[in-house]
């Protein structure tokens, strides 16, 4: 049923909780995200792999553009 249909039964207080709880199962997917990176980035081993590499996008210039900040290196 689409939300701009005459007979919608989603009031303002169902929408807030539906907002709710993706909010929440967002919050909680990305701390996940947040302790699986932490727990592959303190094995030296597994962060030397082309493949996390990519997936992290670890660049070798990367030190180098955080100090000198997105502005100063263009």
């Amino acid at each position: 049923m689409a939300v701009t249909e005459a007979g919608c039964d989603l009031t303002y207080c169902r929408m807030r909780g539906i907002v709710a709880v993706l909010t929440a199962f967002i919050k909680e997917r990305k701390m996940g995200l947040n302790d699986f990176i932490q727990k592959l980035v303190s094995t030296p081993h597994i962060c030397q792999h082309v493949e996390v590499n990519n997936f992290l996008k670890i660049d070798k210039n990367q030190d180098e553009d955080s100090e000198t900040g997105p502005l100063e290196s263009q």
